[in-house]
């Protein structure tokens, strides 16, 4: 399945907009905020696309569900939270 559009519920809008808050304001307490600011911006939109391709692999359906939305957000909080 390629192509086509992926539709997130409002509830799940509202769910990634609060993450999405949260996330933007852990980069400006960071030492290296603007070495990092593309990359933490890329990784809101990439959760999304995460989410996605979680949701196709368990559902082939082009609506996200929760439990793809939060496996998504985990990921990210995992790839953030990784010393360097």
């Amino acid at each position: 399945m390629t192509g086509g559009v992926t539709a997130v519920p409002a509830q799940l809008r509202e769910r990634y907009t609060k993450w999405l808050e949260k996330h933007e304001g852990e980069l400006h307490g960071t030492p290296r905020a603007g070495d990092l600011s593309a990359f933490w911006s890329r990784l809101s939109i990439n959760t999304l696309k995460f989410a996605i391709i979680l949701e196709l692999a368990r559902s082939r359906e082009r609506v996200i569900s929760e439990e793809s939305l939060e496996s998504a957000l985990a990921l990210t909080e995992f790839l953030t939270s990784v010393d360097t």
